[in-house]
């Protein structure tokens, strides 16, 4: 059904597709511009009137136009105050928001950097923790200063150093974090749940032979094997799992020869299958510990919720 036309219906379809305040502000200039420059006086509209020639006389009286010039540009003015003025509204309300958005994302900030603080004192200390057991294993087993027991973990396609003691100070000291998934003893023992290396040249005496026999067997460069601290040629990598999934390695390194590396592996195997489910968790808690701490995720976090409460786009 077609609406009825009224004024009432007209002002809200000029303000909806209209600046109205702007069309009466041109309505009302141009009438005092043609009041101005054009148009009958008074005597000449009476005499046009008489001659009964309404129409021309209304449209011709130059009162008439100022009359409606000056409606028109008041009442556009007025409107025009009245948006205005709802806009500064806008305006001041929205910087209020924008305020309280910039507060809001210092305190996101500030509990962010918080949390980072105490996740990296809690890591550290789970850190401690596992080299503490590594340690009680060590004085078990009776290991000499030149040995020593590594957990290593895989996170995002790469190993990742958890804890190592040695009771040598000089190889117990943890000089790299991270190394590749394809390289070495632990990558051999990740994929096949254990590797025993007996038969490497021993650095000291043939230290040529020694490089050689690394870079083809283990996949390592020759660059890489001459920044390892600790070059040893007995090694003893068995997998940490987590049911039938590899989620680490436990490494145990002799330099020399070691008189009881057998014995000494067989060991540290019973060790691992009585306790197999304390190093599952080692390096479960030091997996999800890792992401917890991840700036990444932190930023992540951070813009989420800011797009939750409108401060992002």
């Amino acid at each position: 059904m077609k609406e009825k036309f009224n004024f009432q219906n007209a002002g809200k379809w000029l303000d909806d597709n209209w600046n109205l305040a702007l069309v009466l502000n041109i309505i009302g200039t141009g009438c005092l511009a043609i009041a101005g420059a054009f148009g009958n006086n008074l005597d000449d509209t009476i005499k046009i009137w008489v001659d009964k020639n309404y129409l021309l006389a209304i449209f011709s009286n130059k009162s008439l136009y100022f009359i409606l010039g000056i409606i028109s540009y008041g009442l556009g003015t007025f409107l025009s105050n009245k948006e205005n003025k709802e806009l500064f509204q806008e305006n001041k309300q929205l910087k209020e928001e924008n305020k309280n958005i910039e507060n809001l994302k210092d305190k996101i900030d500030l509990i962010e950097n918080e949390k980072f603080e105490l996740n990296s004192t809690i890591i550290d200390k789970h850190q401690e923790l596992v080299r503490t057991w590594l340690k009680s294993v060590t004085i078990e087993l009776n290991l000499g200063t030149n040995e020593r027991l590594t957990i290593y973990y895989e996170n995002n396609e790469e190993f990742t150093l958890l804890a190592r003691f040695s009771p040598n100070d000089k190889y117990k000291k943890i000089h790299k974090q991270k190394f590749p998934l394809d390289k070495g003893v632990i990558s051999k023992a990740f994929e096949e749940i254990e590797c025993i290396e007996r038969d490497s040249p021993i650095f000291e005496n043939e230290a040529e032979k020694y490089y050689i026999y690394m870079t083809n067997k283990y996949k390592f460069s020759r660059n890489e094997v001459e920044t390892i601290t600790m070059k040893s040629n007995e090694l003893f990598g068995l997998a940490i799992k987590n049911a039938d999934d590899s989620i680490g390695v436990l490494l145990y390194e002799g330099l020399g020869n070691i008189s009881e590396f057998d014995n000494n592996c067989a060991k540290i195997r019973e060790h691992y299958n009585k306790y197999s489910d304390y190093f599952k968790n080692f390096i479960i808690d030091a997996k999800n510990l890792d992401r917890s701490n991840s700036r990444t995720n932190i930023k992540q976090d951070e813009q989420e919720l800011m797009k939750e409460i409108g401060g992002l786009q």
